[in-house]
């Protein structure tokens, strides 16, 4: 299991990285204008619209991130957390915990 969130990068990196996950077997999940999300599983991660629901959630309420050079962030940790889970608990925060703490760690802030 791998999850990639590829961040702030412009438009002719954005495809390169793209064809180049793609051809490697990455299938993506989310697209929007700023931030792909992509992964290569071969099992699907239950309650998964969820958390890319959180994920989305922190990426628009962070200011800080938005200012940062394009990234390609390795989320594995926090969706390996979400795989050992038996599903989504609303009370469980560790999973937000994991997707801030990758993010800041990975963009040095």
């Amino acid at each position: 299991m791998k999850y990639l969130l590829l961040y702030n990068i412009d438009e002719l990196s954005r495809n390169i990285f793209l064809k180049s996950y793609i051809d490697e077997g990455f299938e993506v999940i989310l697209d929007s204008n700023n931030c792909i999300l992509i992964r290569k599983d071969k099992d699907n991660l239950k309650d998964e619209d969820i958390y890319i629901k959180i994920l989305l959630s922190f990426l628009k309420r962070s200011s800080m991130i938005k200012d940062s050079k394009g990234k390609v962030i390795d989320l594995t940790e926090a969706f390996k957390y979400a795989h050992s889970k038996d599903g989504f608990d609303k009370f469980d925060n560790k999973f937000d915990w994991y997707i801030r703490n990758i993010i800041i760690k990975e963009l040095n802030i």
